[in-house]
């Protein structure tokens, strides 16, 4: 990783990243869920209705958050962190679906090894830095696993292009009930891109 910090301003094809490692790699039907009809009735929500979402936040090691526990997290993996000595293993959270690595085109081929590119975005902050950022996004709802994926994908293609950095991004199924409990209609996903502060090179 190079010391240059990216700007990360509101800008978001570089060929496409390598694949990363992946979890619970599940693809599913990418047949449409719903020919466009509403599913029940009592204003049930529309199973093709957009729900635009996106939300960005960082991790600061001065609140005591670390870009490995974050990746753990958002990819249902266990990391250890080199610095810290802390096992973070999240192997048993549900509704992870996949996860892949994006890298700029050159990157070295350690970048794509989940352990070591947040251990080195961990090693390369100072003492109270930031250490990752986050775009976390709604996926429309009607689209399958694999929609999911391929969108999520080219929005991480777009921000490594733009950024130049590594990025890994997770599809999430939401929960299965509404906030009153009641059954959603149809499933639906979201996804976690998870970034380093710093930009990738061919050097590191």
């Amino acid at each position: 990783m190079s010391k240059e910090k990216s700007l990360f301003e509101d800008e978001l094809p570089v060929p496409r990243g390598k694949r990363g490692r992946q979890n619970h790699v599940r693809l599913g039907d990418d047949s449409p869920e719903s020919s466009g009809k509403s599913k029940g009735g009592n204003g049930a929500e529309h199973p093709q209705q957009p729900n635009y979402h996106l939300s960005v936040k960082v991790f600061s090691r001065a609140k005591g958050q670390s870009a490995t526990a974050a990746a753990a997290y958002r990819a249902a993996a266990l990391i250890v962190d080199e610095r810290t000595g802390d096992v973070h293993d999240y192997r048993k959270k549900q509704r992870v679906e996949f996860s892949e690595i994006v890298a700029p085109a050159g990157a070295p081929s350690w970048v794509y090894d989940r352990s070591i590119l947040w251990n080195a975005a961990e090693k390369k902050e100072r003492v109270n830095g930031c250490v990752a950022r986050e775009w976390q996004i709604s996926i429309p709802r009607g689209f399958s696993e694999l929609q999911a994926i391929e969108l999520a994908r080219e929005l991480s293609n777009e921000i490594v292009d733009r950024h130049k950095i590594a990025v890994e991004f997770s599809i999430h199924k939401d929960h299965p009930k509404n906030w009153d409990g009641s059954e959603k209609v149809a499933v639906s996903y979201h996804a976690h891109i998870l970034g380093t502060t710093r930009r990738i090179t061919q050097n590191g």
